[in-house]
């Protein structure tokens, strides 16, 4: 199912739709979503990507079948300790929002292979992320972090680990980091494209 009409929220009548795999719903305008949004149980791909939700309710952790979620391109500064019941996610976009911090359960979804957190306002990382070993792409560009817990060395899948060139100096990597290597793409830089959409996100 695809909508793409500028709605600023989902109908209750979503949570009719039980037998619903997949639910595309960006490039809209929602704001928040509607609590029946937990009744669409048998979801497997959920795309809310660039719309304004400012945060994600606690019922989107009864969308246990859920492999696929992209919420990047929001205004999210919360999201539910619930997250952390979709244990068989394996995609999850994150970036471009407004998120200080991400709940320690997000150590429980040990199926994702691609966490993306890139240009929010994350000040640190809970220590669950040292859980997600079968990570494979981790992002976490443009962010404020003032170090990287020592669990990122227990993330020995990964391909890809992005972090940002300003990054680099102020930021402390701990030894653990060096478990990583060889990445077949260790990214400790970025393109003046991607800078240039990173300035953009944060004029708005």
């Amino acid at each position: 199912m695809n909508i793409y009409n500028k709605l600023t929220k989902l109908p209750p009548e979503i949570g009719k739709l039980i037998k619903l795999r997949c639910f595309h719903a960006s490039d809209n305008q929602i704001t928040k979503l509607s609590p029946e949004i937990g009744k669409l149980i048998q979801l497997l791909t959920l795309n809310l990507s660039n719309n304004k939700l400012a945060s994600i309710p606690p019922e989107i952790g009864l969308l246990t079948q859920l492999d696929w979620l992209n919420l990047e391109n929001n205004k999210i500064s919360f999201v539910s300790p619930e997250i952390g019941r979709l244990t068989e996610l394996k995609w999850l976009y994150l970036n471009d929002n407004k998120l200080s911090f991400i709940p320690y359960q997000i150590g429980q979804l040990t199926q994702l292979r691609g966490f993306q957190l890139s240009n929010n306002k994350l000040g640190f990382l809970p220590s669950g992320i040292g859980n997600l070993t079968r990570l494979k792409s981790l992002g976490i560009a443009y962010n404020q972090l003032r170090t990287l817990p020592p669990e990122i060395g227990l993330l020995t899948r990964l391909e890809k680990f992005v972090l940002s060139d300003e990054q680099l100096t102020p930021l402390p990597l701990p030894s653990e980091i060096e478990k990583l290597i060889p990445l077949s793409e260790h990214d400790l830089s970025i393109s003046d494209e991607k800078k240039r959409k990173r300035d953009t996100y944060e004029s708005n």
